[in-house]
This record gives C-alpha cells, sequence and structure tokens, in this order.
C-alpha cells in the first residue's frame, strides 16, 4: 500500500478492520482481499478494485 500518503500495515488494518497479518499477505501477493475489503481499500486509496486485484498493493 504505497499511494498517496504513507500509512503502517497497522493503522491500514485498524481503518479497514483486519488483521495486521492481512495486510502484509496482501502487500506479498500471498492472499487476495475479499470483495468487500477491496471495495473499502479502494475507496480509502482511490484505486480501483479491479488494479488492486490485478497489479497488486506495491504500485
Amino acid at each position: 500500500y504505497r499511494v498517496g500518503r504513507q500509512i503502517s500495515q497497522e493503522a491500514l488494518a485498524k481503518e479497514l478492520g483486519v488483521a495486521p497479518h492481512s495486510v502484509w499477505r496482501w502487500e506479498n501477493r500471498k492472499r487476495t482481499p475479499r470483495p468487500k475489503v477491496a471495495k473499502r481499500i479502494s475507496r480509502h486509496t482511490g484505486i480501483a478494485v479491479g488494479t488492486l486485484i490485478e497489479e497488486g498493493f506495491d504500485q
């Protein structure tokens, strides 16, 4: 998660209501966020859900 402002995994996890380890898994392409969470990430970052899923979180 590196778009716009910098935010820690812990802070993003808290904002999204998920465990910090979940954010780590997404960033390291170990897992993909569930659709509802992907929508919240999209709203928070301004990145389209499809872009998040297809290109990952290392933009």
